[in-house]
């Protein structure tokens, strides 16, 4: 018998989002800005509709431009402005 969450599924949903996210934080504080990248990028990816979905995938981008992959940098930039153009 498998037991199930008593905090359903959006919940549990929210809870990885957020974890997702403090993940790239604490990637980016300890100075590991291509992993904290790709975790925001992941979070992104992942979960698009939360609300740190725009800040996250401005550090994406802005991560990936100071690490002087330009290219990528301009693929996330364009990816912020198409999934969040408000």
């Amino acid at each position: 018998m498998v037991a199930l969450s008593p905090y359903g599924t959006f919940a549990m949903t929210a809870a990885a989002a957020r974890g997702t996210l403090e993940k790239a934080k604490l990637l980016a504080r300890a100075g590991q800005l291509e992993q904290a990248a790709v975790a925001y990028d992941d979070y992104v990816m992942s979960y698009p509709n939360q609300e740190s979905g725009p800040f996250a995938a401005w550090w994406s981008a802005a991560f990936a431009e100071r690490l002087g992959d330009r290219s990528e940098a301009i693929a996330r930039y364009l990816r912020l402005a198409e999934l969040y153009p408000e």
